[in-house]
């Protein structure tokens, strides 16, 4: 990345760094191309991992997307994406992060400043509420970057989760791909977060998605709430999921991927060709060896209790573990 950009993006205050980029969002907008091949939106449970998967992809394939930059600069982000091309472009994971963020300039990013920009993420959206954005601008902006780094595009937020059927409608064709993760794992793991980013006191501080329904549970402990954040946003997904089929909606289990990267890998370039028509560019990149964790352990108490919530909570939303 040249001096000058580090500069942009590190030092100078962001809304200097927002006019003196506008000009050139202006002209890589208008001059975007109409369409694109299809994007690949990724989603799952939070701290499932979406982030070791989509640096897995990024790492293997030529993919576009929305990196650490243009997040940093989110009010231009076809800008920070041009200028930024030769760092992005020659970003190579080394499949490490801290709660979802890469520490890297061209490295993946959910771009969740990017996406708040265009729309309140916050809220499950459907068809009807693509009237209510500005479709044209994030069309624009997603082929502008998708044109300047080449590939499909692919964007990992655990928020485009409840919003499977208004990407659709904004994206006619798009791909899901959901990475699944044991839950018991994963609400230990969001119960360590908030520990981490509250201490004892923010324990009962929300993390992440809210998906409908979550409001019967803002009063309850920590352990009914993370296991209820857990249920509804799978079973929410599930749901909006059978409209796609497998055609259009490939799940990854994390274990596996672990496991085998190469395998699940594969599986996922044989979805996108058949979803697609395409053939994915692949990169000269290595795959790593990857030790799976089942995540830390939590005294045996808290265990038997997760264990009972989300079978409690399972059963009565629908939602088997």
């Amino acid at each position: 990345m040249s001096r000058t950009l580090r500069r942009i993006a590190a030092f100078l205050p962001r809304h200097a760094a927002f006019a003196a980029l506008a000009p050139m969002e202006r002209r890589l907008l208008d001059a975007a191309p109409a369409d694109g091949p299809a994007p690949v939106f990724m989603l799952g449970l939070p701290r499932s991992g979406t982030t070791l998967a989509v640096d897995l992809l990024v790492s293997r394939y030529r993919m576009a997307y929305l990196s650490t930059l243009a997040n940093r600069l989110w009010r231009v982000p076809a800008a920070a994406t041009r200028l930024g091309a030769r760092t992005i472009r020659g970003y190579q994971g080394k499949f490490e992060s801290s709660y979802g963020h890469i520490s890297a300039w061209g490295a993946p990013n959910e771009g969740g400043e990017v996406w708040k920009s265009w729309y309140d993420e916050s809220k499950t959206l459907t068809e009807a509420d693509v009237p209510g954005v500005d479709a044209e601008r994030i069309r624009r902006t997603i082929w502008s970057v998708t044109h300047t780094l080449g590939g499909s595009f692919i964007s990992k937020n655990v928020m485009h989760g409840l919003h499977m059927r208004f990407l659709d409608t904004l994206f006619p064709g798009c791909l899901f791909v959901e990475i699944r993760r044991a839950q018991h794992e994963v609400a230990r793991s969001l119960l360590r977060a908030r520990r981490d980013f509250g201490g004892e006191s923010g324990m009962r501080e929300w993390i992440s998605i809210r998906p409908p329904g979550h409001e019967r549970y803002l009063d309850a402990d920590p352990v009914t709430q993370v296991c209820a954040q857990i249920v509804l946003t799978q079973g929410h997904i599930r749901r909006d999921a059978l409209a796609f089929g497998p055609s259009r909606h490939f799940v990854i289990d994390y274990a596996h991927l672990c496991a085998s990267p190469r395998e699940v890998l594969d599986g996922f370039e044989a979805f996108y060709r058949a979803g697609t028509g395409a053939e994915l560019e692949r990169r000269e990149s290595e795959l790593p060896d990857l030790s799976r964790s089942s995540g830390k352990k939590v005294n045996s108490e808290q265990e038997q209790q997760i264990l009972a919530e989300l079978a409690r909570l399972g059963a009565l939303h629908g939602e088997a573990a």
